[in-house]
């Protein structure tokens, strides 16, 4: 009888060690009971795993969770969840939300990708910190981020692209700060309300491919980023939001292909950017006022494929391009005047196939002193070098 009454409690002591084991056996568990840390990555790819997963009764996953299936229709099983390295939600054709993963507070980066009936991020809004960032991408149901309103800071990238029925950024409001934004191919986007509390970009901002999108009204507090390209928005009207963007762009400005963009108005109080400027395709621009207080770019000025563009003058207060000035390909354009203050210009001058430009007079200066590669070509004029320098400039 005393064997029996020794044996029991061995016996119960068993039964919990083991209810609540891995699903690997090469992952480490960190305390036990009920509240473990897995530590190693797990890959979900069917609903009945989803479900099970709750009897494995882990609250921290240190690595990655991956959940990819095509009859996943729910992450119910994920309820006691308050911790995970990285998660991922891809290829998930029948989840329409993600109820299950509420009580997660802390990750260092989420990805949700191609879950294509997904309709709300809605049950992240207990997330207040992501370390490395997150990726939207291909979820053509969502139509906003809210559920993400309590993350106030992104150290990573934040790519929010190919969604398309995503209107606006809501749900960002409280994020101040990132090192990387890129916004690309979201067919639907029309508002980047939502981001109107950012004020640094650290690195990168891109904004493209964004086919509904009419301004950048939502980017008004926005006061420094180091590389700005905002290229493709077939309807952009407007760079107006930009006008708080201050002093100086250490890395590039780029401006291309939006064939709505009447002016460049909304970029005057930049004062230099620090390697290349470039306005490249913006089929109805007829002048580059906006850019009149920029003093220097570090590296390459290039004005091409602009096709009603009749004036430069908004560069006459450029002092110094580092090593190329290139102006390419723009149709309409008749004189360079706007360049006759550029005093310092290293390697290459390039005037190529700008059909009717005859008065090249606006390069004399830097002619004067350039001893760089000089290159005119398939304008209407296309003097030499020597020529501007003797006067020769126009016909």
């Amino acid at each position: 009888m005393k064997k029996l009454k020794l044996l029991l409690p061995l016996i119960l002591l068993n039964l919990i060690l083991f209810s609540c084991g891995s699903d690997d056996d090469n992952a480490d568990i960190e305390n036990e009971g009920c509240e473990t840390t897995y530590v190693g990555s797990i890959e979900l790819n069917t609903q009945n795993e989803v479900d099970d997963f709750t009897n494995n009764c882990y609250t921290e996953i240190t690595y990655a969770l991956k959940i990819s299936g095509e009859d996943i229709t729910n992450l119910d099983g994920l309820q006691n969840l308050t911790y995970v390295g990285s998660l991922v939600l891809m290829d998930n054709d029948s989840l329409i939300n993600i109820d299950g993963i509420q009580n997660i507070t802390s990750m260092e980066s989420i990805s949700i990708i191609n879950n294509v009936s997904l309709l709300s991020l809605g049950s992240l809004e207990n997330l207040t910190s992501l370390k490395s960032g997150m990726r939207v991408i291909g979820n053509n149901s969502i139509i906003n981020l809210i559920g993400l309103q309590n993350v106030t800071s992104f150290n990573g990238l934040i790519q929010i692209s190919d969604n398309n029925s995503l209107i606006n950024m809501e749900g960002l409001e409280n994020i101040t700060s990132i090192k990387n934004l890129h916004i690309r191919n979201n067919d639907a986007l029309i508002s980047l309300e939502g981001l109107q509390n950012l004020t640094h970009v650290d690195t990168n901002l891109y904004i493209s491919l964004n086919d509904a999108l009419i301004n950048l009204d939502g980017l008004l507090n926005l006061t420094s980023v180091n590389h700005l390209s905002i290229d493709e928005n077939s309807v952009l009207i407007s760079l107006s939001g930009l006008q708080n963007v201050d002093i100086r762009m250490q890395e590039e400005l780029y401006i291309g292909y939006n064939y709505s963009l009447p002016n460049l108005d909304g970029l005057q109080n930049i004062k230099s950017v620090g390697r290349y400027l470039k306005i490249e395709g913006n089929s109805i621009l007829t002048n580059l006022d906006g850019l009149e207080n920029i003093s220097s770019v570090g590296y390459s000025l290039e004005i091409k494929n602009n096709d009603m563009l009749t004036d430069i003058s908004g560069l006459n207060n450029i002092r110094q391009v580092g090593t190329n000035l290139v102006i390419n390909n723009n149709p309409v354009l008749t004189n360079l005047n706007g360049l006759q203050n550029i005093g310092s210009l290293r390697m290459s001058l390039n005037i190529i196939n700008n059909s009717i430009l005859t008065d090249l007079c606006g390069i004399q200066p830097i002619c004067n002193i350039f001893t760089g590669e000089f290159l005119t070509e398939s304008n209407a004029y296309n003097p030499s070098q020597q020529d501007i320098i003797d006067g020769n400039c126009s016909q």
